[in-house]
């Protein structure tokens, strides 16, 4: 479907940037750090992703204990912040479908489940300002699936709901969008599979980023 857009909410990890090296990196070096043998591959690590940090860490070490989960996402946040972008960059065709956007005059922002702090770090590094607004996990706001933090964006950009999309690589980020009642558009080339976006009932699903340029009238 084709619709009127004043603006483009996106998810940042899968979606925009390919953080996956570096967040594999940053996680293992906290649970070497606590002596823990077994560390986790790139493809664990994507199964992990997209919770929050401190699901991450619980995930990793296949534990609920909340003080081992502490140390271990104390640790992450330690480790991680040193390596932001190490191997981080964004996905081809990213930088162009996002300078395309904005010359069309769509208002462009980022809603991460990340810290709110890394996530502000990053899309000021990668995309400066080609965002109108950005936002990660903050205290106090539940973060996605819950429609909070994306109607908080669109209360920013001063947009309506009706016209914002929103975009992202899991079935989080589908039912992100569905709570709040606004367009979704999965990415394919992300963290999850196509089948998964399908399975959350994405109203559209893209193989290329300036596929999205289709969808925005």
């Amino acid at each position: 479907m084709k619709m009127k857009t004043s603006a483009v909410i996106f998810d940042l990890d899968g979606t925009l940037l390919d953080t996956l090296d570096d967040l594999t990196d940053a996680l293992n070096s906290a649970l070497l750090k606590m002596g823990r043998e077994k560390m986790r591959t790139r493809d664990e690590v994507r199964s992990f992703v997209g919770n929050g940090a401190r699901m991450l860490a619980s995930r990793a070490l296949s534990s609920e204990d909340p003080d081992l989960i502490d140390r271990c996402y104390s640790l992450f946040q330690e480790f991680y912040r040193a390596r932001l972008i190490c191997k981080t960059a964004p996905y081809p065709g990213i930088m162009q479908a996002l300078c395309a956007l904005c010359a069309k005059g769509v208002k462009l922002g980022v809603l991460s489940n990340k810290p709110d702090p890394a996530t502000r770090s990053l899309c000021a590094h990668f995309f400066g300002p080609l965002l109108t607004c950005c936002s990660g996990e903050i205290p106090g706001v539940p973060r996605k699936p819950a429609p909070d933090g994306v109607l908080r964006l669109v209360s920013s950009m001063n947009v309506s709901p009706d016209e914002t999309i929103y975009v992202g690589d899991s079935d989080v980020d589908i039912k992100t969008a569905l709570s709040c009642g606004i367009v979704s558009v999965g990415v394919s080339w992300g963290f999850r599979p196509r089948e998964t976006l399908v399975s959350a009932m994405a109203h559209h699903v893209i193989d290329h980023p300036y596929q999205l340029l289709d969808i925005v009238k």
